[in-house]
């Protein structure tokens, strides 16, 4: 595996989203904040747990078992009936344990898809899918991460199977890699303590 180190920092994702997604140019997706979303749904904590960890000076903790605030479907095939692109199915993972889309109805008009996994060797980790308007060169831009502007971690690029590099993050609390494919923006990520970068890397080979 080939790393391009970049002077970095991130990882508290949600504390730089408004960064991330202008440099992806993620077409309105609003469903994280960095990869996690805000609210009782999804990943984000609760009021009140929100608050905790901000008056303990941390930061809020990811939801593990909701990846986005949506609709849980059964299938891949009726996730690809909410949304405007056609879902990647992960091979050789088994099944997820949950499967949710970010628009209630099967009308073609979501952008995301995400899987919840609980593999017996990676162990639990998000897949999050979405129709993206980001180019190859505003994914590999983020590389090397500004810490000055509040990123924490390291971000680097990493050669893929296809060839094109792809983005791991690494360094705070989750280990993640995201890439880009047929115009869908793809990220894998887990948490740091059991979620290892070969872990992220197998499952980018699975797809």
């Amino acid at each position: 595996m080939q790393l391009t180190k970049g002077h970095s920092s991130f990882r508290a994702r949600w504390v730089v989203v408004v960064m991330l997604f202008i440099a992806l140019m993620a077409a309105g997706v609003a469903v994280w904040l960095g990869r996690v979303a805000p609210g009782n749904e999804g990943p984000g904590p609760s009021t009140t747990s929100t608050t905790a960890a901000t008056e303990a000076g941390g930061k809020p903790p990811i939801n593990w078992d909701n990846p986005i605030r949506g609709t849980d479907v059964t299938t891949t095939a009726e996730a690809a009936a909410h949304v405007s692109f056609t879902p990647f199915v992960p091979k050789g993972l088994g099944n997820p344990v949950r499967i949710q889309v970010d628009s209630p109805s099967a009308d073609h008009g979501g952008m995301t898809v995400a899987f919840v996994y609980q593999h017996p060797a990676y162990g639990r980790f998000f897949l999050i899918e979405r129709k993206s308007s980001t180019t190859q060169a505003d994914l590999e831009a983020l590389a090397g991460c500004n810490h000055d502007a509040g990123c924490e971690g390291e971000w680097t690029l990493v050669k893929l199977k296809n060839g094109t590099n792809g983005l791991l993050i690494t360094g705070g609390p989750t280990t993640g890699i995201m890439w880009l494919s047929n115009g869908v923006l793809l990220d894998v990520f887990g948490p740091i303590d059991t979620f290892t970068v070969p872990d992220a890397m197998a499952v980018t080979y699975a797809i």
